[in-house]
């Protein structure tokens, strides 16, 4: 469970490192010529945060993922007692992708299933 934390909050604070990075660069664009940047999604970028900066964006991520967690086992719940586990199914496979992007979208994050073990090993993050 540790570890999902540490996914979402580092997954927040890239983004979020993005989003305050291109505001930078409209302001800087006269003074520089303007190339456009692409991310690969296995590229892996460093950035270095103040500890205000780094703070804030892990309290974001924080927020986010226990925001979503919420959300998720409320739903969970609900769908458990209108039809039992099999409508509990029907609902992860379903239901909960729906809840994750109204709220990446609302968030403007991009939220991301974490876990221990992977079944699929392409999903693995590392």
């Amino acid at each position: 469970m540790k570890k999902f934390w540490v996914y979402i909050i580092m997954a927040g604070t890239v983004f979020l490192v993005f989003s305050c990075n291109h505001q930078k660069q409209k302001k800087s664009s006269a003074q520089a010529e303007h190339k456009p940047v692409v991310i690969v999604p296995d590229t892996t970028i460093y950035i270095t945060l103040n500890d205000s900066v780094r703070q804030t964006l892990l309290e974001r991520g924080r927020k986010i993922a226990v925001t979503t967690q919420l959300r998720l086992r409320q739903e969970l719940m609900k769908a458990i007692k209108q039809g039992g586990t099999e409508n509990a199914v029907t609902f992860c496979n379903k239901r909960a992708i729906e809840i994750t992007d109204s709220i990446s979208l609302a968030e403007k994050v991009y939220i991301k299933r974490l876990a221990k073990k992977y079944r699929n090993p392409l999903n693995d993050m590392t």
